[in-house]
């Protein structure tokens, strides 16, 4: 089943910038409901909304009629998405520590493919399944468009807070403590309009954010991707400031599309009544934000999009903070825009010219994907089984170990002096490593 699908894209930008243009009205269609069965058996209801924002892709070009077209566009493909892709890419993630298998992420291709692309996308799918460790698959779509720089339509479900706090506390890894700082039932939100707090049981969440929880609705399409196929994107990024100085690097536009898909989303800016993300769970106003474990619960949650608050809106997981738009020049659903020094792959604009190969997914990025619900693998570096084991791949006894063993013996290195009398290399060592080594790793 679909839900409520919004847009969220990455402005092109040239090292100059580009003038802001003003906010336009977003458009919201109400699709009904949908029933889903809850972690705890119970049947619950989600709320199928399409809401089409202005894109940020181009954003300074765009009318209100261009808005409308567009939401029509987006209303006609997602009753009957196309079922005949181009081409269908998929990546499976290694595994982590904490015994899930990796995520999966499968692409379908549609329209004309660029050269280059299916190599970009099948190292965005890497790079995700390889990040974090959930035991899901990701089902994205993606249509090239030479009209797009870079969109997102993700789809969404209204839903209560506490079924969505009640999932990040149930999956949070042992070293996730602040959601399980989450308030239980009600989120308080500060009232912009009247200056008061109220509390909130309602929430948005996304379809591949709600895969990563379990027990909430989810859509056989993640998300849909327009991406842009036209000679200013460079499809061959493989090293760092490897892309054309006039271009722009779709590695970077994909991984920061893909963002979006999987919950890097804000309600903020938004009609039909105020709705937090996951994300906005931990949305602050700078100069009122928690000081600590015991007023993280209380302290209210912050959603102005006032152009006068500008950067007043703060990501706080207790561990750290990074300011976020709030939708007066940019989309709310990105960090504070930084130029040519970005805070992650998440920030507004992108820069002809410029990678973030190979840090494609900074420190700050993960942190907030791993507060909704993604468990960051922390890669698992193998170590030497026993004394015999000298090589890499570590873990296993193969050539690699006895060619090390006979380079070091034959240097004198006292790192394989394995037997006494110590102090000297003799035949004794040799017997040592290869009873070691026929022992093999356990």
């Amino acid at each position: 089943m679909i839900s409520k699908t919004s847009l969220f894209g990455l402005v092109a930008t040239t090292i100059a910038g580009q003038a802001i243009a003003a906010p336009l009205t977003p458009i919201q269609i109400d699709m009904g409901e949908v029933e889903f069965v809850a972690a705890d058996g119970t049947i619950q209801t989600a709320q199928h909304i399409i809401e089409v924002r202005p894109m940020c892709a181009f954003k300074d070009q765009m009318t209100q009629a261009d808005l409308v077209a567009y939401a029509e566009r987006v209303i006609a493909e997602t009753p009957e998405r196309p079922r005949n892709p181009t081409e269908v890419i998929i990546a499976k993630g290694e595994g982590a520590p904490q015994g899930g298998s990796g995520v999966t992420v499968s692409f379908r291709l549609f329209g004309v493919v660029p050269a280059g692309a299916t190599a970009t996308l099948a190292q965005v799918a890497e790079l995700y399944a390889n990040t974090f460790d959930n035991n899901v698959t990701i089902n994205l779509d993606v249509f090239f468009d030479t009209g797009f720089f870079g969109a997102t339509n993700a789809s969404q479900f209204n839903v209560n807070y506490d079924t969505v706090r009640d999932r990040l506390v149930a999956t949070a890894d042992e070293d996730d403590v602040v959601p399980q700082l989450l308030p239980n039932n009600l989120l308080p939100v500060r009232d912009v309009d009247g200056g008061g707090v109220r509390n909130e049981n309602s929430a948005r969440i996304c379809s591949a954010n709600a895969r990563a929880l379990g027990g909430l609705p989810t859509s056989s399409v993640d998300a849909t991707l327009s991406i842009g196929s036209g000679a200013n994107m460079d499809y061959t990024v493989t090293a760092p400031g490897g892309v054309t100085s006039m271009q722009f690097s779709a590695l970077d536009v994909i991984v920061h599309e893909v963002g979006h898909a999987i919950g890097f989303l804000s309600s903020v800016g938004g009609i039909g009544g105020f709705r937090p993300t996951p994300l906005d769970f931990y949305r602050f106003e700078s100069d009122q934000r928690p000081t600590g474990t015991a007023d993280f619960a209380t302290t209210p949650r912050f959603f102005d999009a006032d152009p006068s608050e500008q950067g007043r809106h703060f990501f706080d997981d207790l561990t750290f903070g990074v300011r976020f738009e709030n939708d007066s020049n940019f989309q709310s659903s990105h960090w504070l825009n930084a130029g040519s020094n970005p805070i992650g792959v998440m920030d507004p604009q992108i820069i002809n010219g410029f990678t973030l190969f190979p840090d494609l997914l900074s420190e700050d990025d993960i942190a907030a994907f791993d507060a909704i619900g993604w468990d960051f693998s922390v890669p698992v570096i193998p170590l030497p089984c026993n004394a015999a084991d000298l090589a890499e791949p570590f873990g296993q006894h193969d050539i690699a170990d006895v060619v090390s063993f006979l380079t070091f013996f034959g240097a004198g290195v006292p790192f394989v002096d394995l037997a006494p009398p110590f102090g000297e290399l003799d035949i004794a060592d040799v017997v040592t490593f290869l009873n070691l080594f026929g022992q093999g790793c356990p």
